[in-house]
């Protein structure tokens, strides 16, 4: 009686080179794939708790927002504004961090409500500049003037 040897082959495995899985020519590359979207499973779910954490910290921010800001402090008060500006950036950061479109599009409807505020500031600085500016340049000039009458009476 022979007994034939049942020929077995070792499992393979793949290697790690980079971020990138390589499958050895006998591995099954559809294994691969099926880790791949386990893989991508899992950051998707982390992704998703990371952003229900982020809705929940972000409450008491945003019942102060409503509840405190808004009725006693106006549109154009530096601070509203600063915490507005705050709450912008967090969103946003969370935003691309977590691909979070709500996120997103709340910090794009606070920055809208918030522009025009924004801008009147931003001019109104920028005309008193350009008052100050024209003052300077007036007493510059009367000051040129008056050095070159006392330089000629001399």
């Amino acid at each position: 009686m022979s007994t034939a040897k049942p020929s077995f082959t070792a499992p393979t495995t793949p290697q790690r080179v980079g971020t990138v899985d390589r499958v050895p020519p006998t591995g099954d590359p559809v294994g691969s794939q099926r880790r791949c979207h386990h893989r991508d499973g899992v950051r998707s779910a982390a992704r998703l708790a990371l952003r229900f954490q982020y809705r929940v910290a972000r409450l008491p921010f945003h019942l102060l927002h409503i509840a405190v800001l808004e009725p006693i402090l106006d549109d154009s008060a530096p601070t509203r504004l600063a915490y507005e500006r705050l709450l912008i950036d967090c969103d946003r950061t969370v935003a691309r961090l977590l691909a979070d479109g709500a996120a997103a599009d709340r910090a794009e409807r606070l920055r809208r409500r918030s522009a025009p505020a924004r801008y009147t500031i931003a001019r109104r600085h920028r005309q008193i500049q350009s008052d100050t500016d024209a003052v300077l340049d007036r007493h510059r000039a009367r000051f040129e003037e008056r050095r070159r009458h006392t330089d000629e009476s001399r």
